[in-house]
């Protein structure tokens, strides 16, 4: 399943689609995880899945830049050290990232999988997500929440329009479900 040509797999998905469980599965394997730079701040304490930078830092990186996005006034990229050199790498990436990405990189081969899944789960998921850890569920908590995953669910549904892809996994059962159609694909790409 390895291979040392740098290969970019782009997990491309609505907010709940389940990409950062996909990502967390593939790390352990011992596959590179591109994590994202971004300004925006962490959502809790301790959370990964990025590389959270100051707004002063993004310029450093303008020249190393590859598939940048600008969502809900802040930057996301990331960079070429990130995946040169490091076989496969796997990054979630929305349908903006991957035209860029398609401009930006031409020494390392492509694949996008676009990860589907109903809108009623991936409003449970989402809402699942802002009130794991909250200590202080209270109604003003819950409602606070709700207007947050509606408005992530309104944004995909504009931003998600057009999806430009190589394959379709559907990821409306279990994620160990998704994790061997995605296996059993990588085993005929790579």
């Amino acid at each position: 399943m390895r291979n040392k040509a740098d290969h970019i797999i782009g997990l491309i998905g609505k907010s709940g689609s389940g990409k950062t469980t996909l990502l967390q599965h593939f790390r352990e394997k011992g596959f590179n995880v591109i994590e994202s730079y971004t300004d925006r701040p962490k959502r809790f304490e301790n959370e990964t899945g990025h590389v959270f930078i100051s707004k002063d830092d993004i310029e450093k990186y303008k020249d190393e830049m590859i598939a940048y996005t600008f969502f809900d006034n802040h930057h996301y990229f990331a960079t070429r050290s990130q995946y040169r050199g490091k076989g496969i790498s796997f990054y979630t990436i929305d349908p903006v990232g991957v035209i860029e990405l398609e401009r930006l990189v031409t020494d390392a081969k492509l694949t996008f999988i676009y990860i589907e899944v109903d809108e009623a789960i991936r409003k449970e998921r989402i809402l699942n997500r802002h009130l794991k850890g909250n200590k202080k569920l209270d109604e003003a908590s819950l409602k606070k929440a709700e207007e947050e995953v509606e408005r992530r669910i309104k944004h995909d549904r504009e931003v998600f329009s057009t999806i430009k892809c190589n394959y379709v996994i559907d990821n409306n059962g279990s994620a160990e479900e998704t994790i061997e159609k995605i296996e059993k694909l990588l085993e005929s790409i790579i």
